[in-house]
């Protein structure tokens, strides 16, 4: 793998059903995005703005029907330092 690849896949955190651990999407704090894709459809949720911190991205499991959550402030991102 390419090291410009590399470090891109480095600044990733996968996201997986709580339920069935199939992998929902991928979490860049660098970005501040979380992306969801599945076959010809992308859902890009880009948390940058001022937000209070009780925003969420709630996701239903393809495979087993769980309703998975992520919120703001489960990603750890310093809201004060947001890119604008």
């Amino acid at each position: 793998m390419p090291e410009k690849e590399k470090d891109f896949e480095d600044n990733l955190e996968h996201w997986h059903c709580e339920k069935c651990k199939i992998r929902i999407g991928v979490v860049d704090k660098e970005e501040q995005q979380i992306r969801v894709r599945y076959k010809d459809l992308v859902v890009l949720y880009d948390w940058k703005g001022i937000s209070k911190n009780d925003d969420e991205l709630k996701i239903i499991c393809r495979r087993c029907a769980w309703m998975n959550t992520k919120k703001r402030i489960d990603l750890n991102i310093d809201t004060q330092k947001q890119k604008r």
